[in-house]
């Protein structure tokens, strides 16, 4: 699944818009993000993951890695 994809999936899971995600990521960055900006970085997978994980925050998720079970 592409990566635009799965936050929408997650994002309406918690009935937020990409606008809200841009808006808060706009506040926690302190630098000006478009929900135009955030969508093309999401639909062309050119999104640091730093910037995934503060999405997943905003959205209440994290990222666990775990080893793969042989």
């Amino acid at each position: 699944m592409e990566t635009i994809y799965e936050i929408k999936s997650l994002a309406k899971e918690k009935r937020v818009t990409l606008t809200y995600i841009a808006k808060q990521l706009s506040i926690i960055l302190n630098k000006n993000y478009t929900v135009d900006n955030l969508s093309q970085k999401l639909r062309t997978n050119r999104i640091r993951y730093s910037e995934i994980k503060l999405i997943l925050g905003i959205l209440g998720k994290k990222i666990v890695i775990k080893d793969i079970e042989e």
